[in-house]
């Protein structure tokens, strides 16, 4: 047996043994290449579903956020009534002491100018 063929049919079907090799070398390569996809794949599959639940924990901050901000809004406007309320009544109890000033300085020039 030679370690070339003989026929050309022989010839077709022959490969070299460095050819094998350069074959099981390109196999192997492609194996490993599909290899690093398949983890690339799996870590981008990771990282969405860690994304996806902080993007829900997100959610649920911003919801507890938005209540938060209608609880504060409620208050502002009811310490906004009150402080209106309170100027009002710090307003009338002035005008009520000025006019009643006003008044007993009239009855007391009345008095003293009639009295004396």
């Amino acid at each position: 047996m030679s370690w070339f063929p003989s026929t050309s049919q022989e010839r077709s079907d022959y490969k070299h043994p460095a050819t094998w090799e350069e074959g099981k070398s390109r196999l192997h390569q492609t194996q490993e290449e599909v290899e690093q996809v398949k983890m690339i794949m799996l870590d981008n599959k990771k990282k969405a579903e860690e994304r996806s639940d902080n993007l829900k924990d997100l959610e649920q901050q911003a919801e507890v956020l938005r209540e938060k901000s209608k609880v504060f809004e409620r208050t502002t406007k009811k310490l906004k009534q009150q402080k209106e309320m309170s100027n009002k009544k710090t307003k009338i109890i002035i005008i009520f002491s000025v006019v009643a000033g006003l008044i007993i300085l009239g009855l007391i020039i009345f008095i003293t100018k009639f009295a004396g």
